[in-house]
């Protein structure tokens, strides 16, 4: 398995989804899009630590990733 991979992936699902969902409250017009700033914020620091980090061990890397995705689903339904 690559170095990182799925650091790298979900890093990258959060910075896309954060971007989509930003784009879509401003052309709503709707309120927090500061939420959806804090989620590709956390998408290009996921990112950051899959390139600049040495190998980690992939159930640290899917306990990181799963932690934040209950966060984002949290925060996307509430």
């Amino acid at each position: 398995m690559k170095k990182n991979f799925i650091l790298k992936l979900m890093g990258l699902f959060y910075l896309i989804s954060g971007i989509i969902l930003n784009i879509d409250m401003i052309i709503t017009k709707s309120w927090p899009t500061y939420i959806f700033s804090i989620i590709c914020i956390i998408g290009v620091l996921f990112l950051i630590l899959g390139f600049i980090m040495k190998k980690i061990s992939w159930v640290i890397q899917i306990a990181i990733s799963t932690i934040f995705l209950l966060i984002f689903l949290y925060l996307l339904f509430s």
